[in-house]
Formats: C-alpha cells, sequence, structure tokens
C-alpha cells in the first residue's frame, strides 16, 4: 500500500477511497483549475517589479489575512457566493461522474 505525502500532514491513499481514477483526475483537474484562476487574479492585482517579483497591496494582504482566520459561517453573502460557486463546479463534477 502506497503512502504518498503531497503536501506536509496531508496523507493521500488513492485505493482506499472507493472513487474512481476517472473521478479523480475530474477532481484534480478542477482543483488545478481553481488555483490557476485565482494565481491569474493575484499577479493582475500584484505590482510586477523589474526583477520579476510580485509585491500584493497592502490593502489585500489584509481582506485575505481576514478573510483566512474567518470561519465559512461568519463570511459576508458576498464572500460565501464565491465559494458557493466553487461548491456549484465541484456538485457538477460530482453528478457528471455519477452518470
Amino acid at each position: 500500500m502506497s503512502n504518498n505525502k503531497t503536501k506536509p500532514g496531508i496523507e493521500t491513499h488513492p485505493e482506499q477511497t472507493g472513487l474512481g481514477s476517472d473521478l479523480r483526475e475530474m477532481l484534480a483537474d478542477h482543483a488545478h483549475d481553481a488555483w490557476s484562476r485565482w494565481m491569474k487574479h493575484l499577479f493582475s492585482v500584484c505590482q510586477r517589479s523589474d526583477n520579476g517579483t510580485v509585491l500584493i497591496p497592502t490593502e489585500l494582504v489584509a481582506k485575505w489575512n481576514r478573510q483566512v482566520q474567518t470561519p465559512y459561517a461568519n463570511l459576508s453573502e458576498m464572500e460565501k457566493k464565491s465559494d458557493r460557486a466553487e461548491a456549484d463546479k465541484v456538485i457538477a463534477l460530482l453528478e457528471r461522474n455519477a452518470k
């Protein structure tokens, strides 16, 4: 049995999930897409330096730090809307795999 570690503290056991490899790949593709969209947004709001580094504006650091520390239940409705949209994408993937 393999014991892959993808990130510190996160162990994966694909053979124990009971999920097909197709669903796993669909969810992995979604995870990459979500990350990619976030990084594009992040880079679009940062200041780029000549040496290739980026600077995140102070107000966005404060906003995102607040959001990181806030449980989902305590987010504003606007913030929840964004998370719900992401959840809807996962639900669509699961429904597509169930067929």
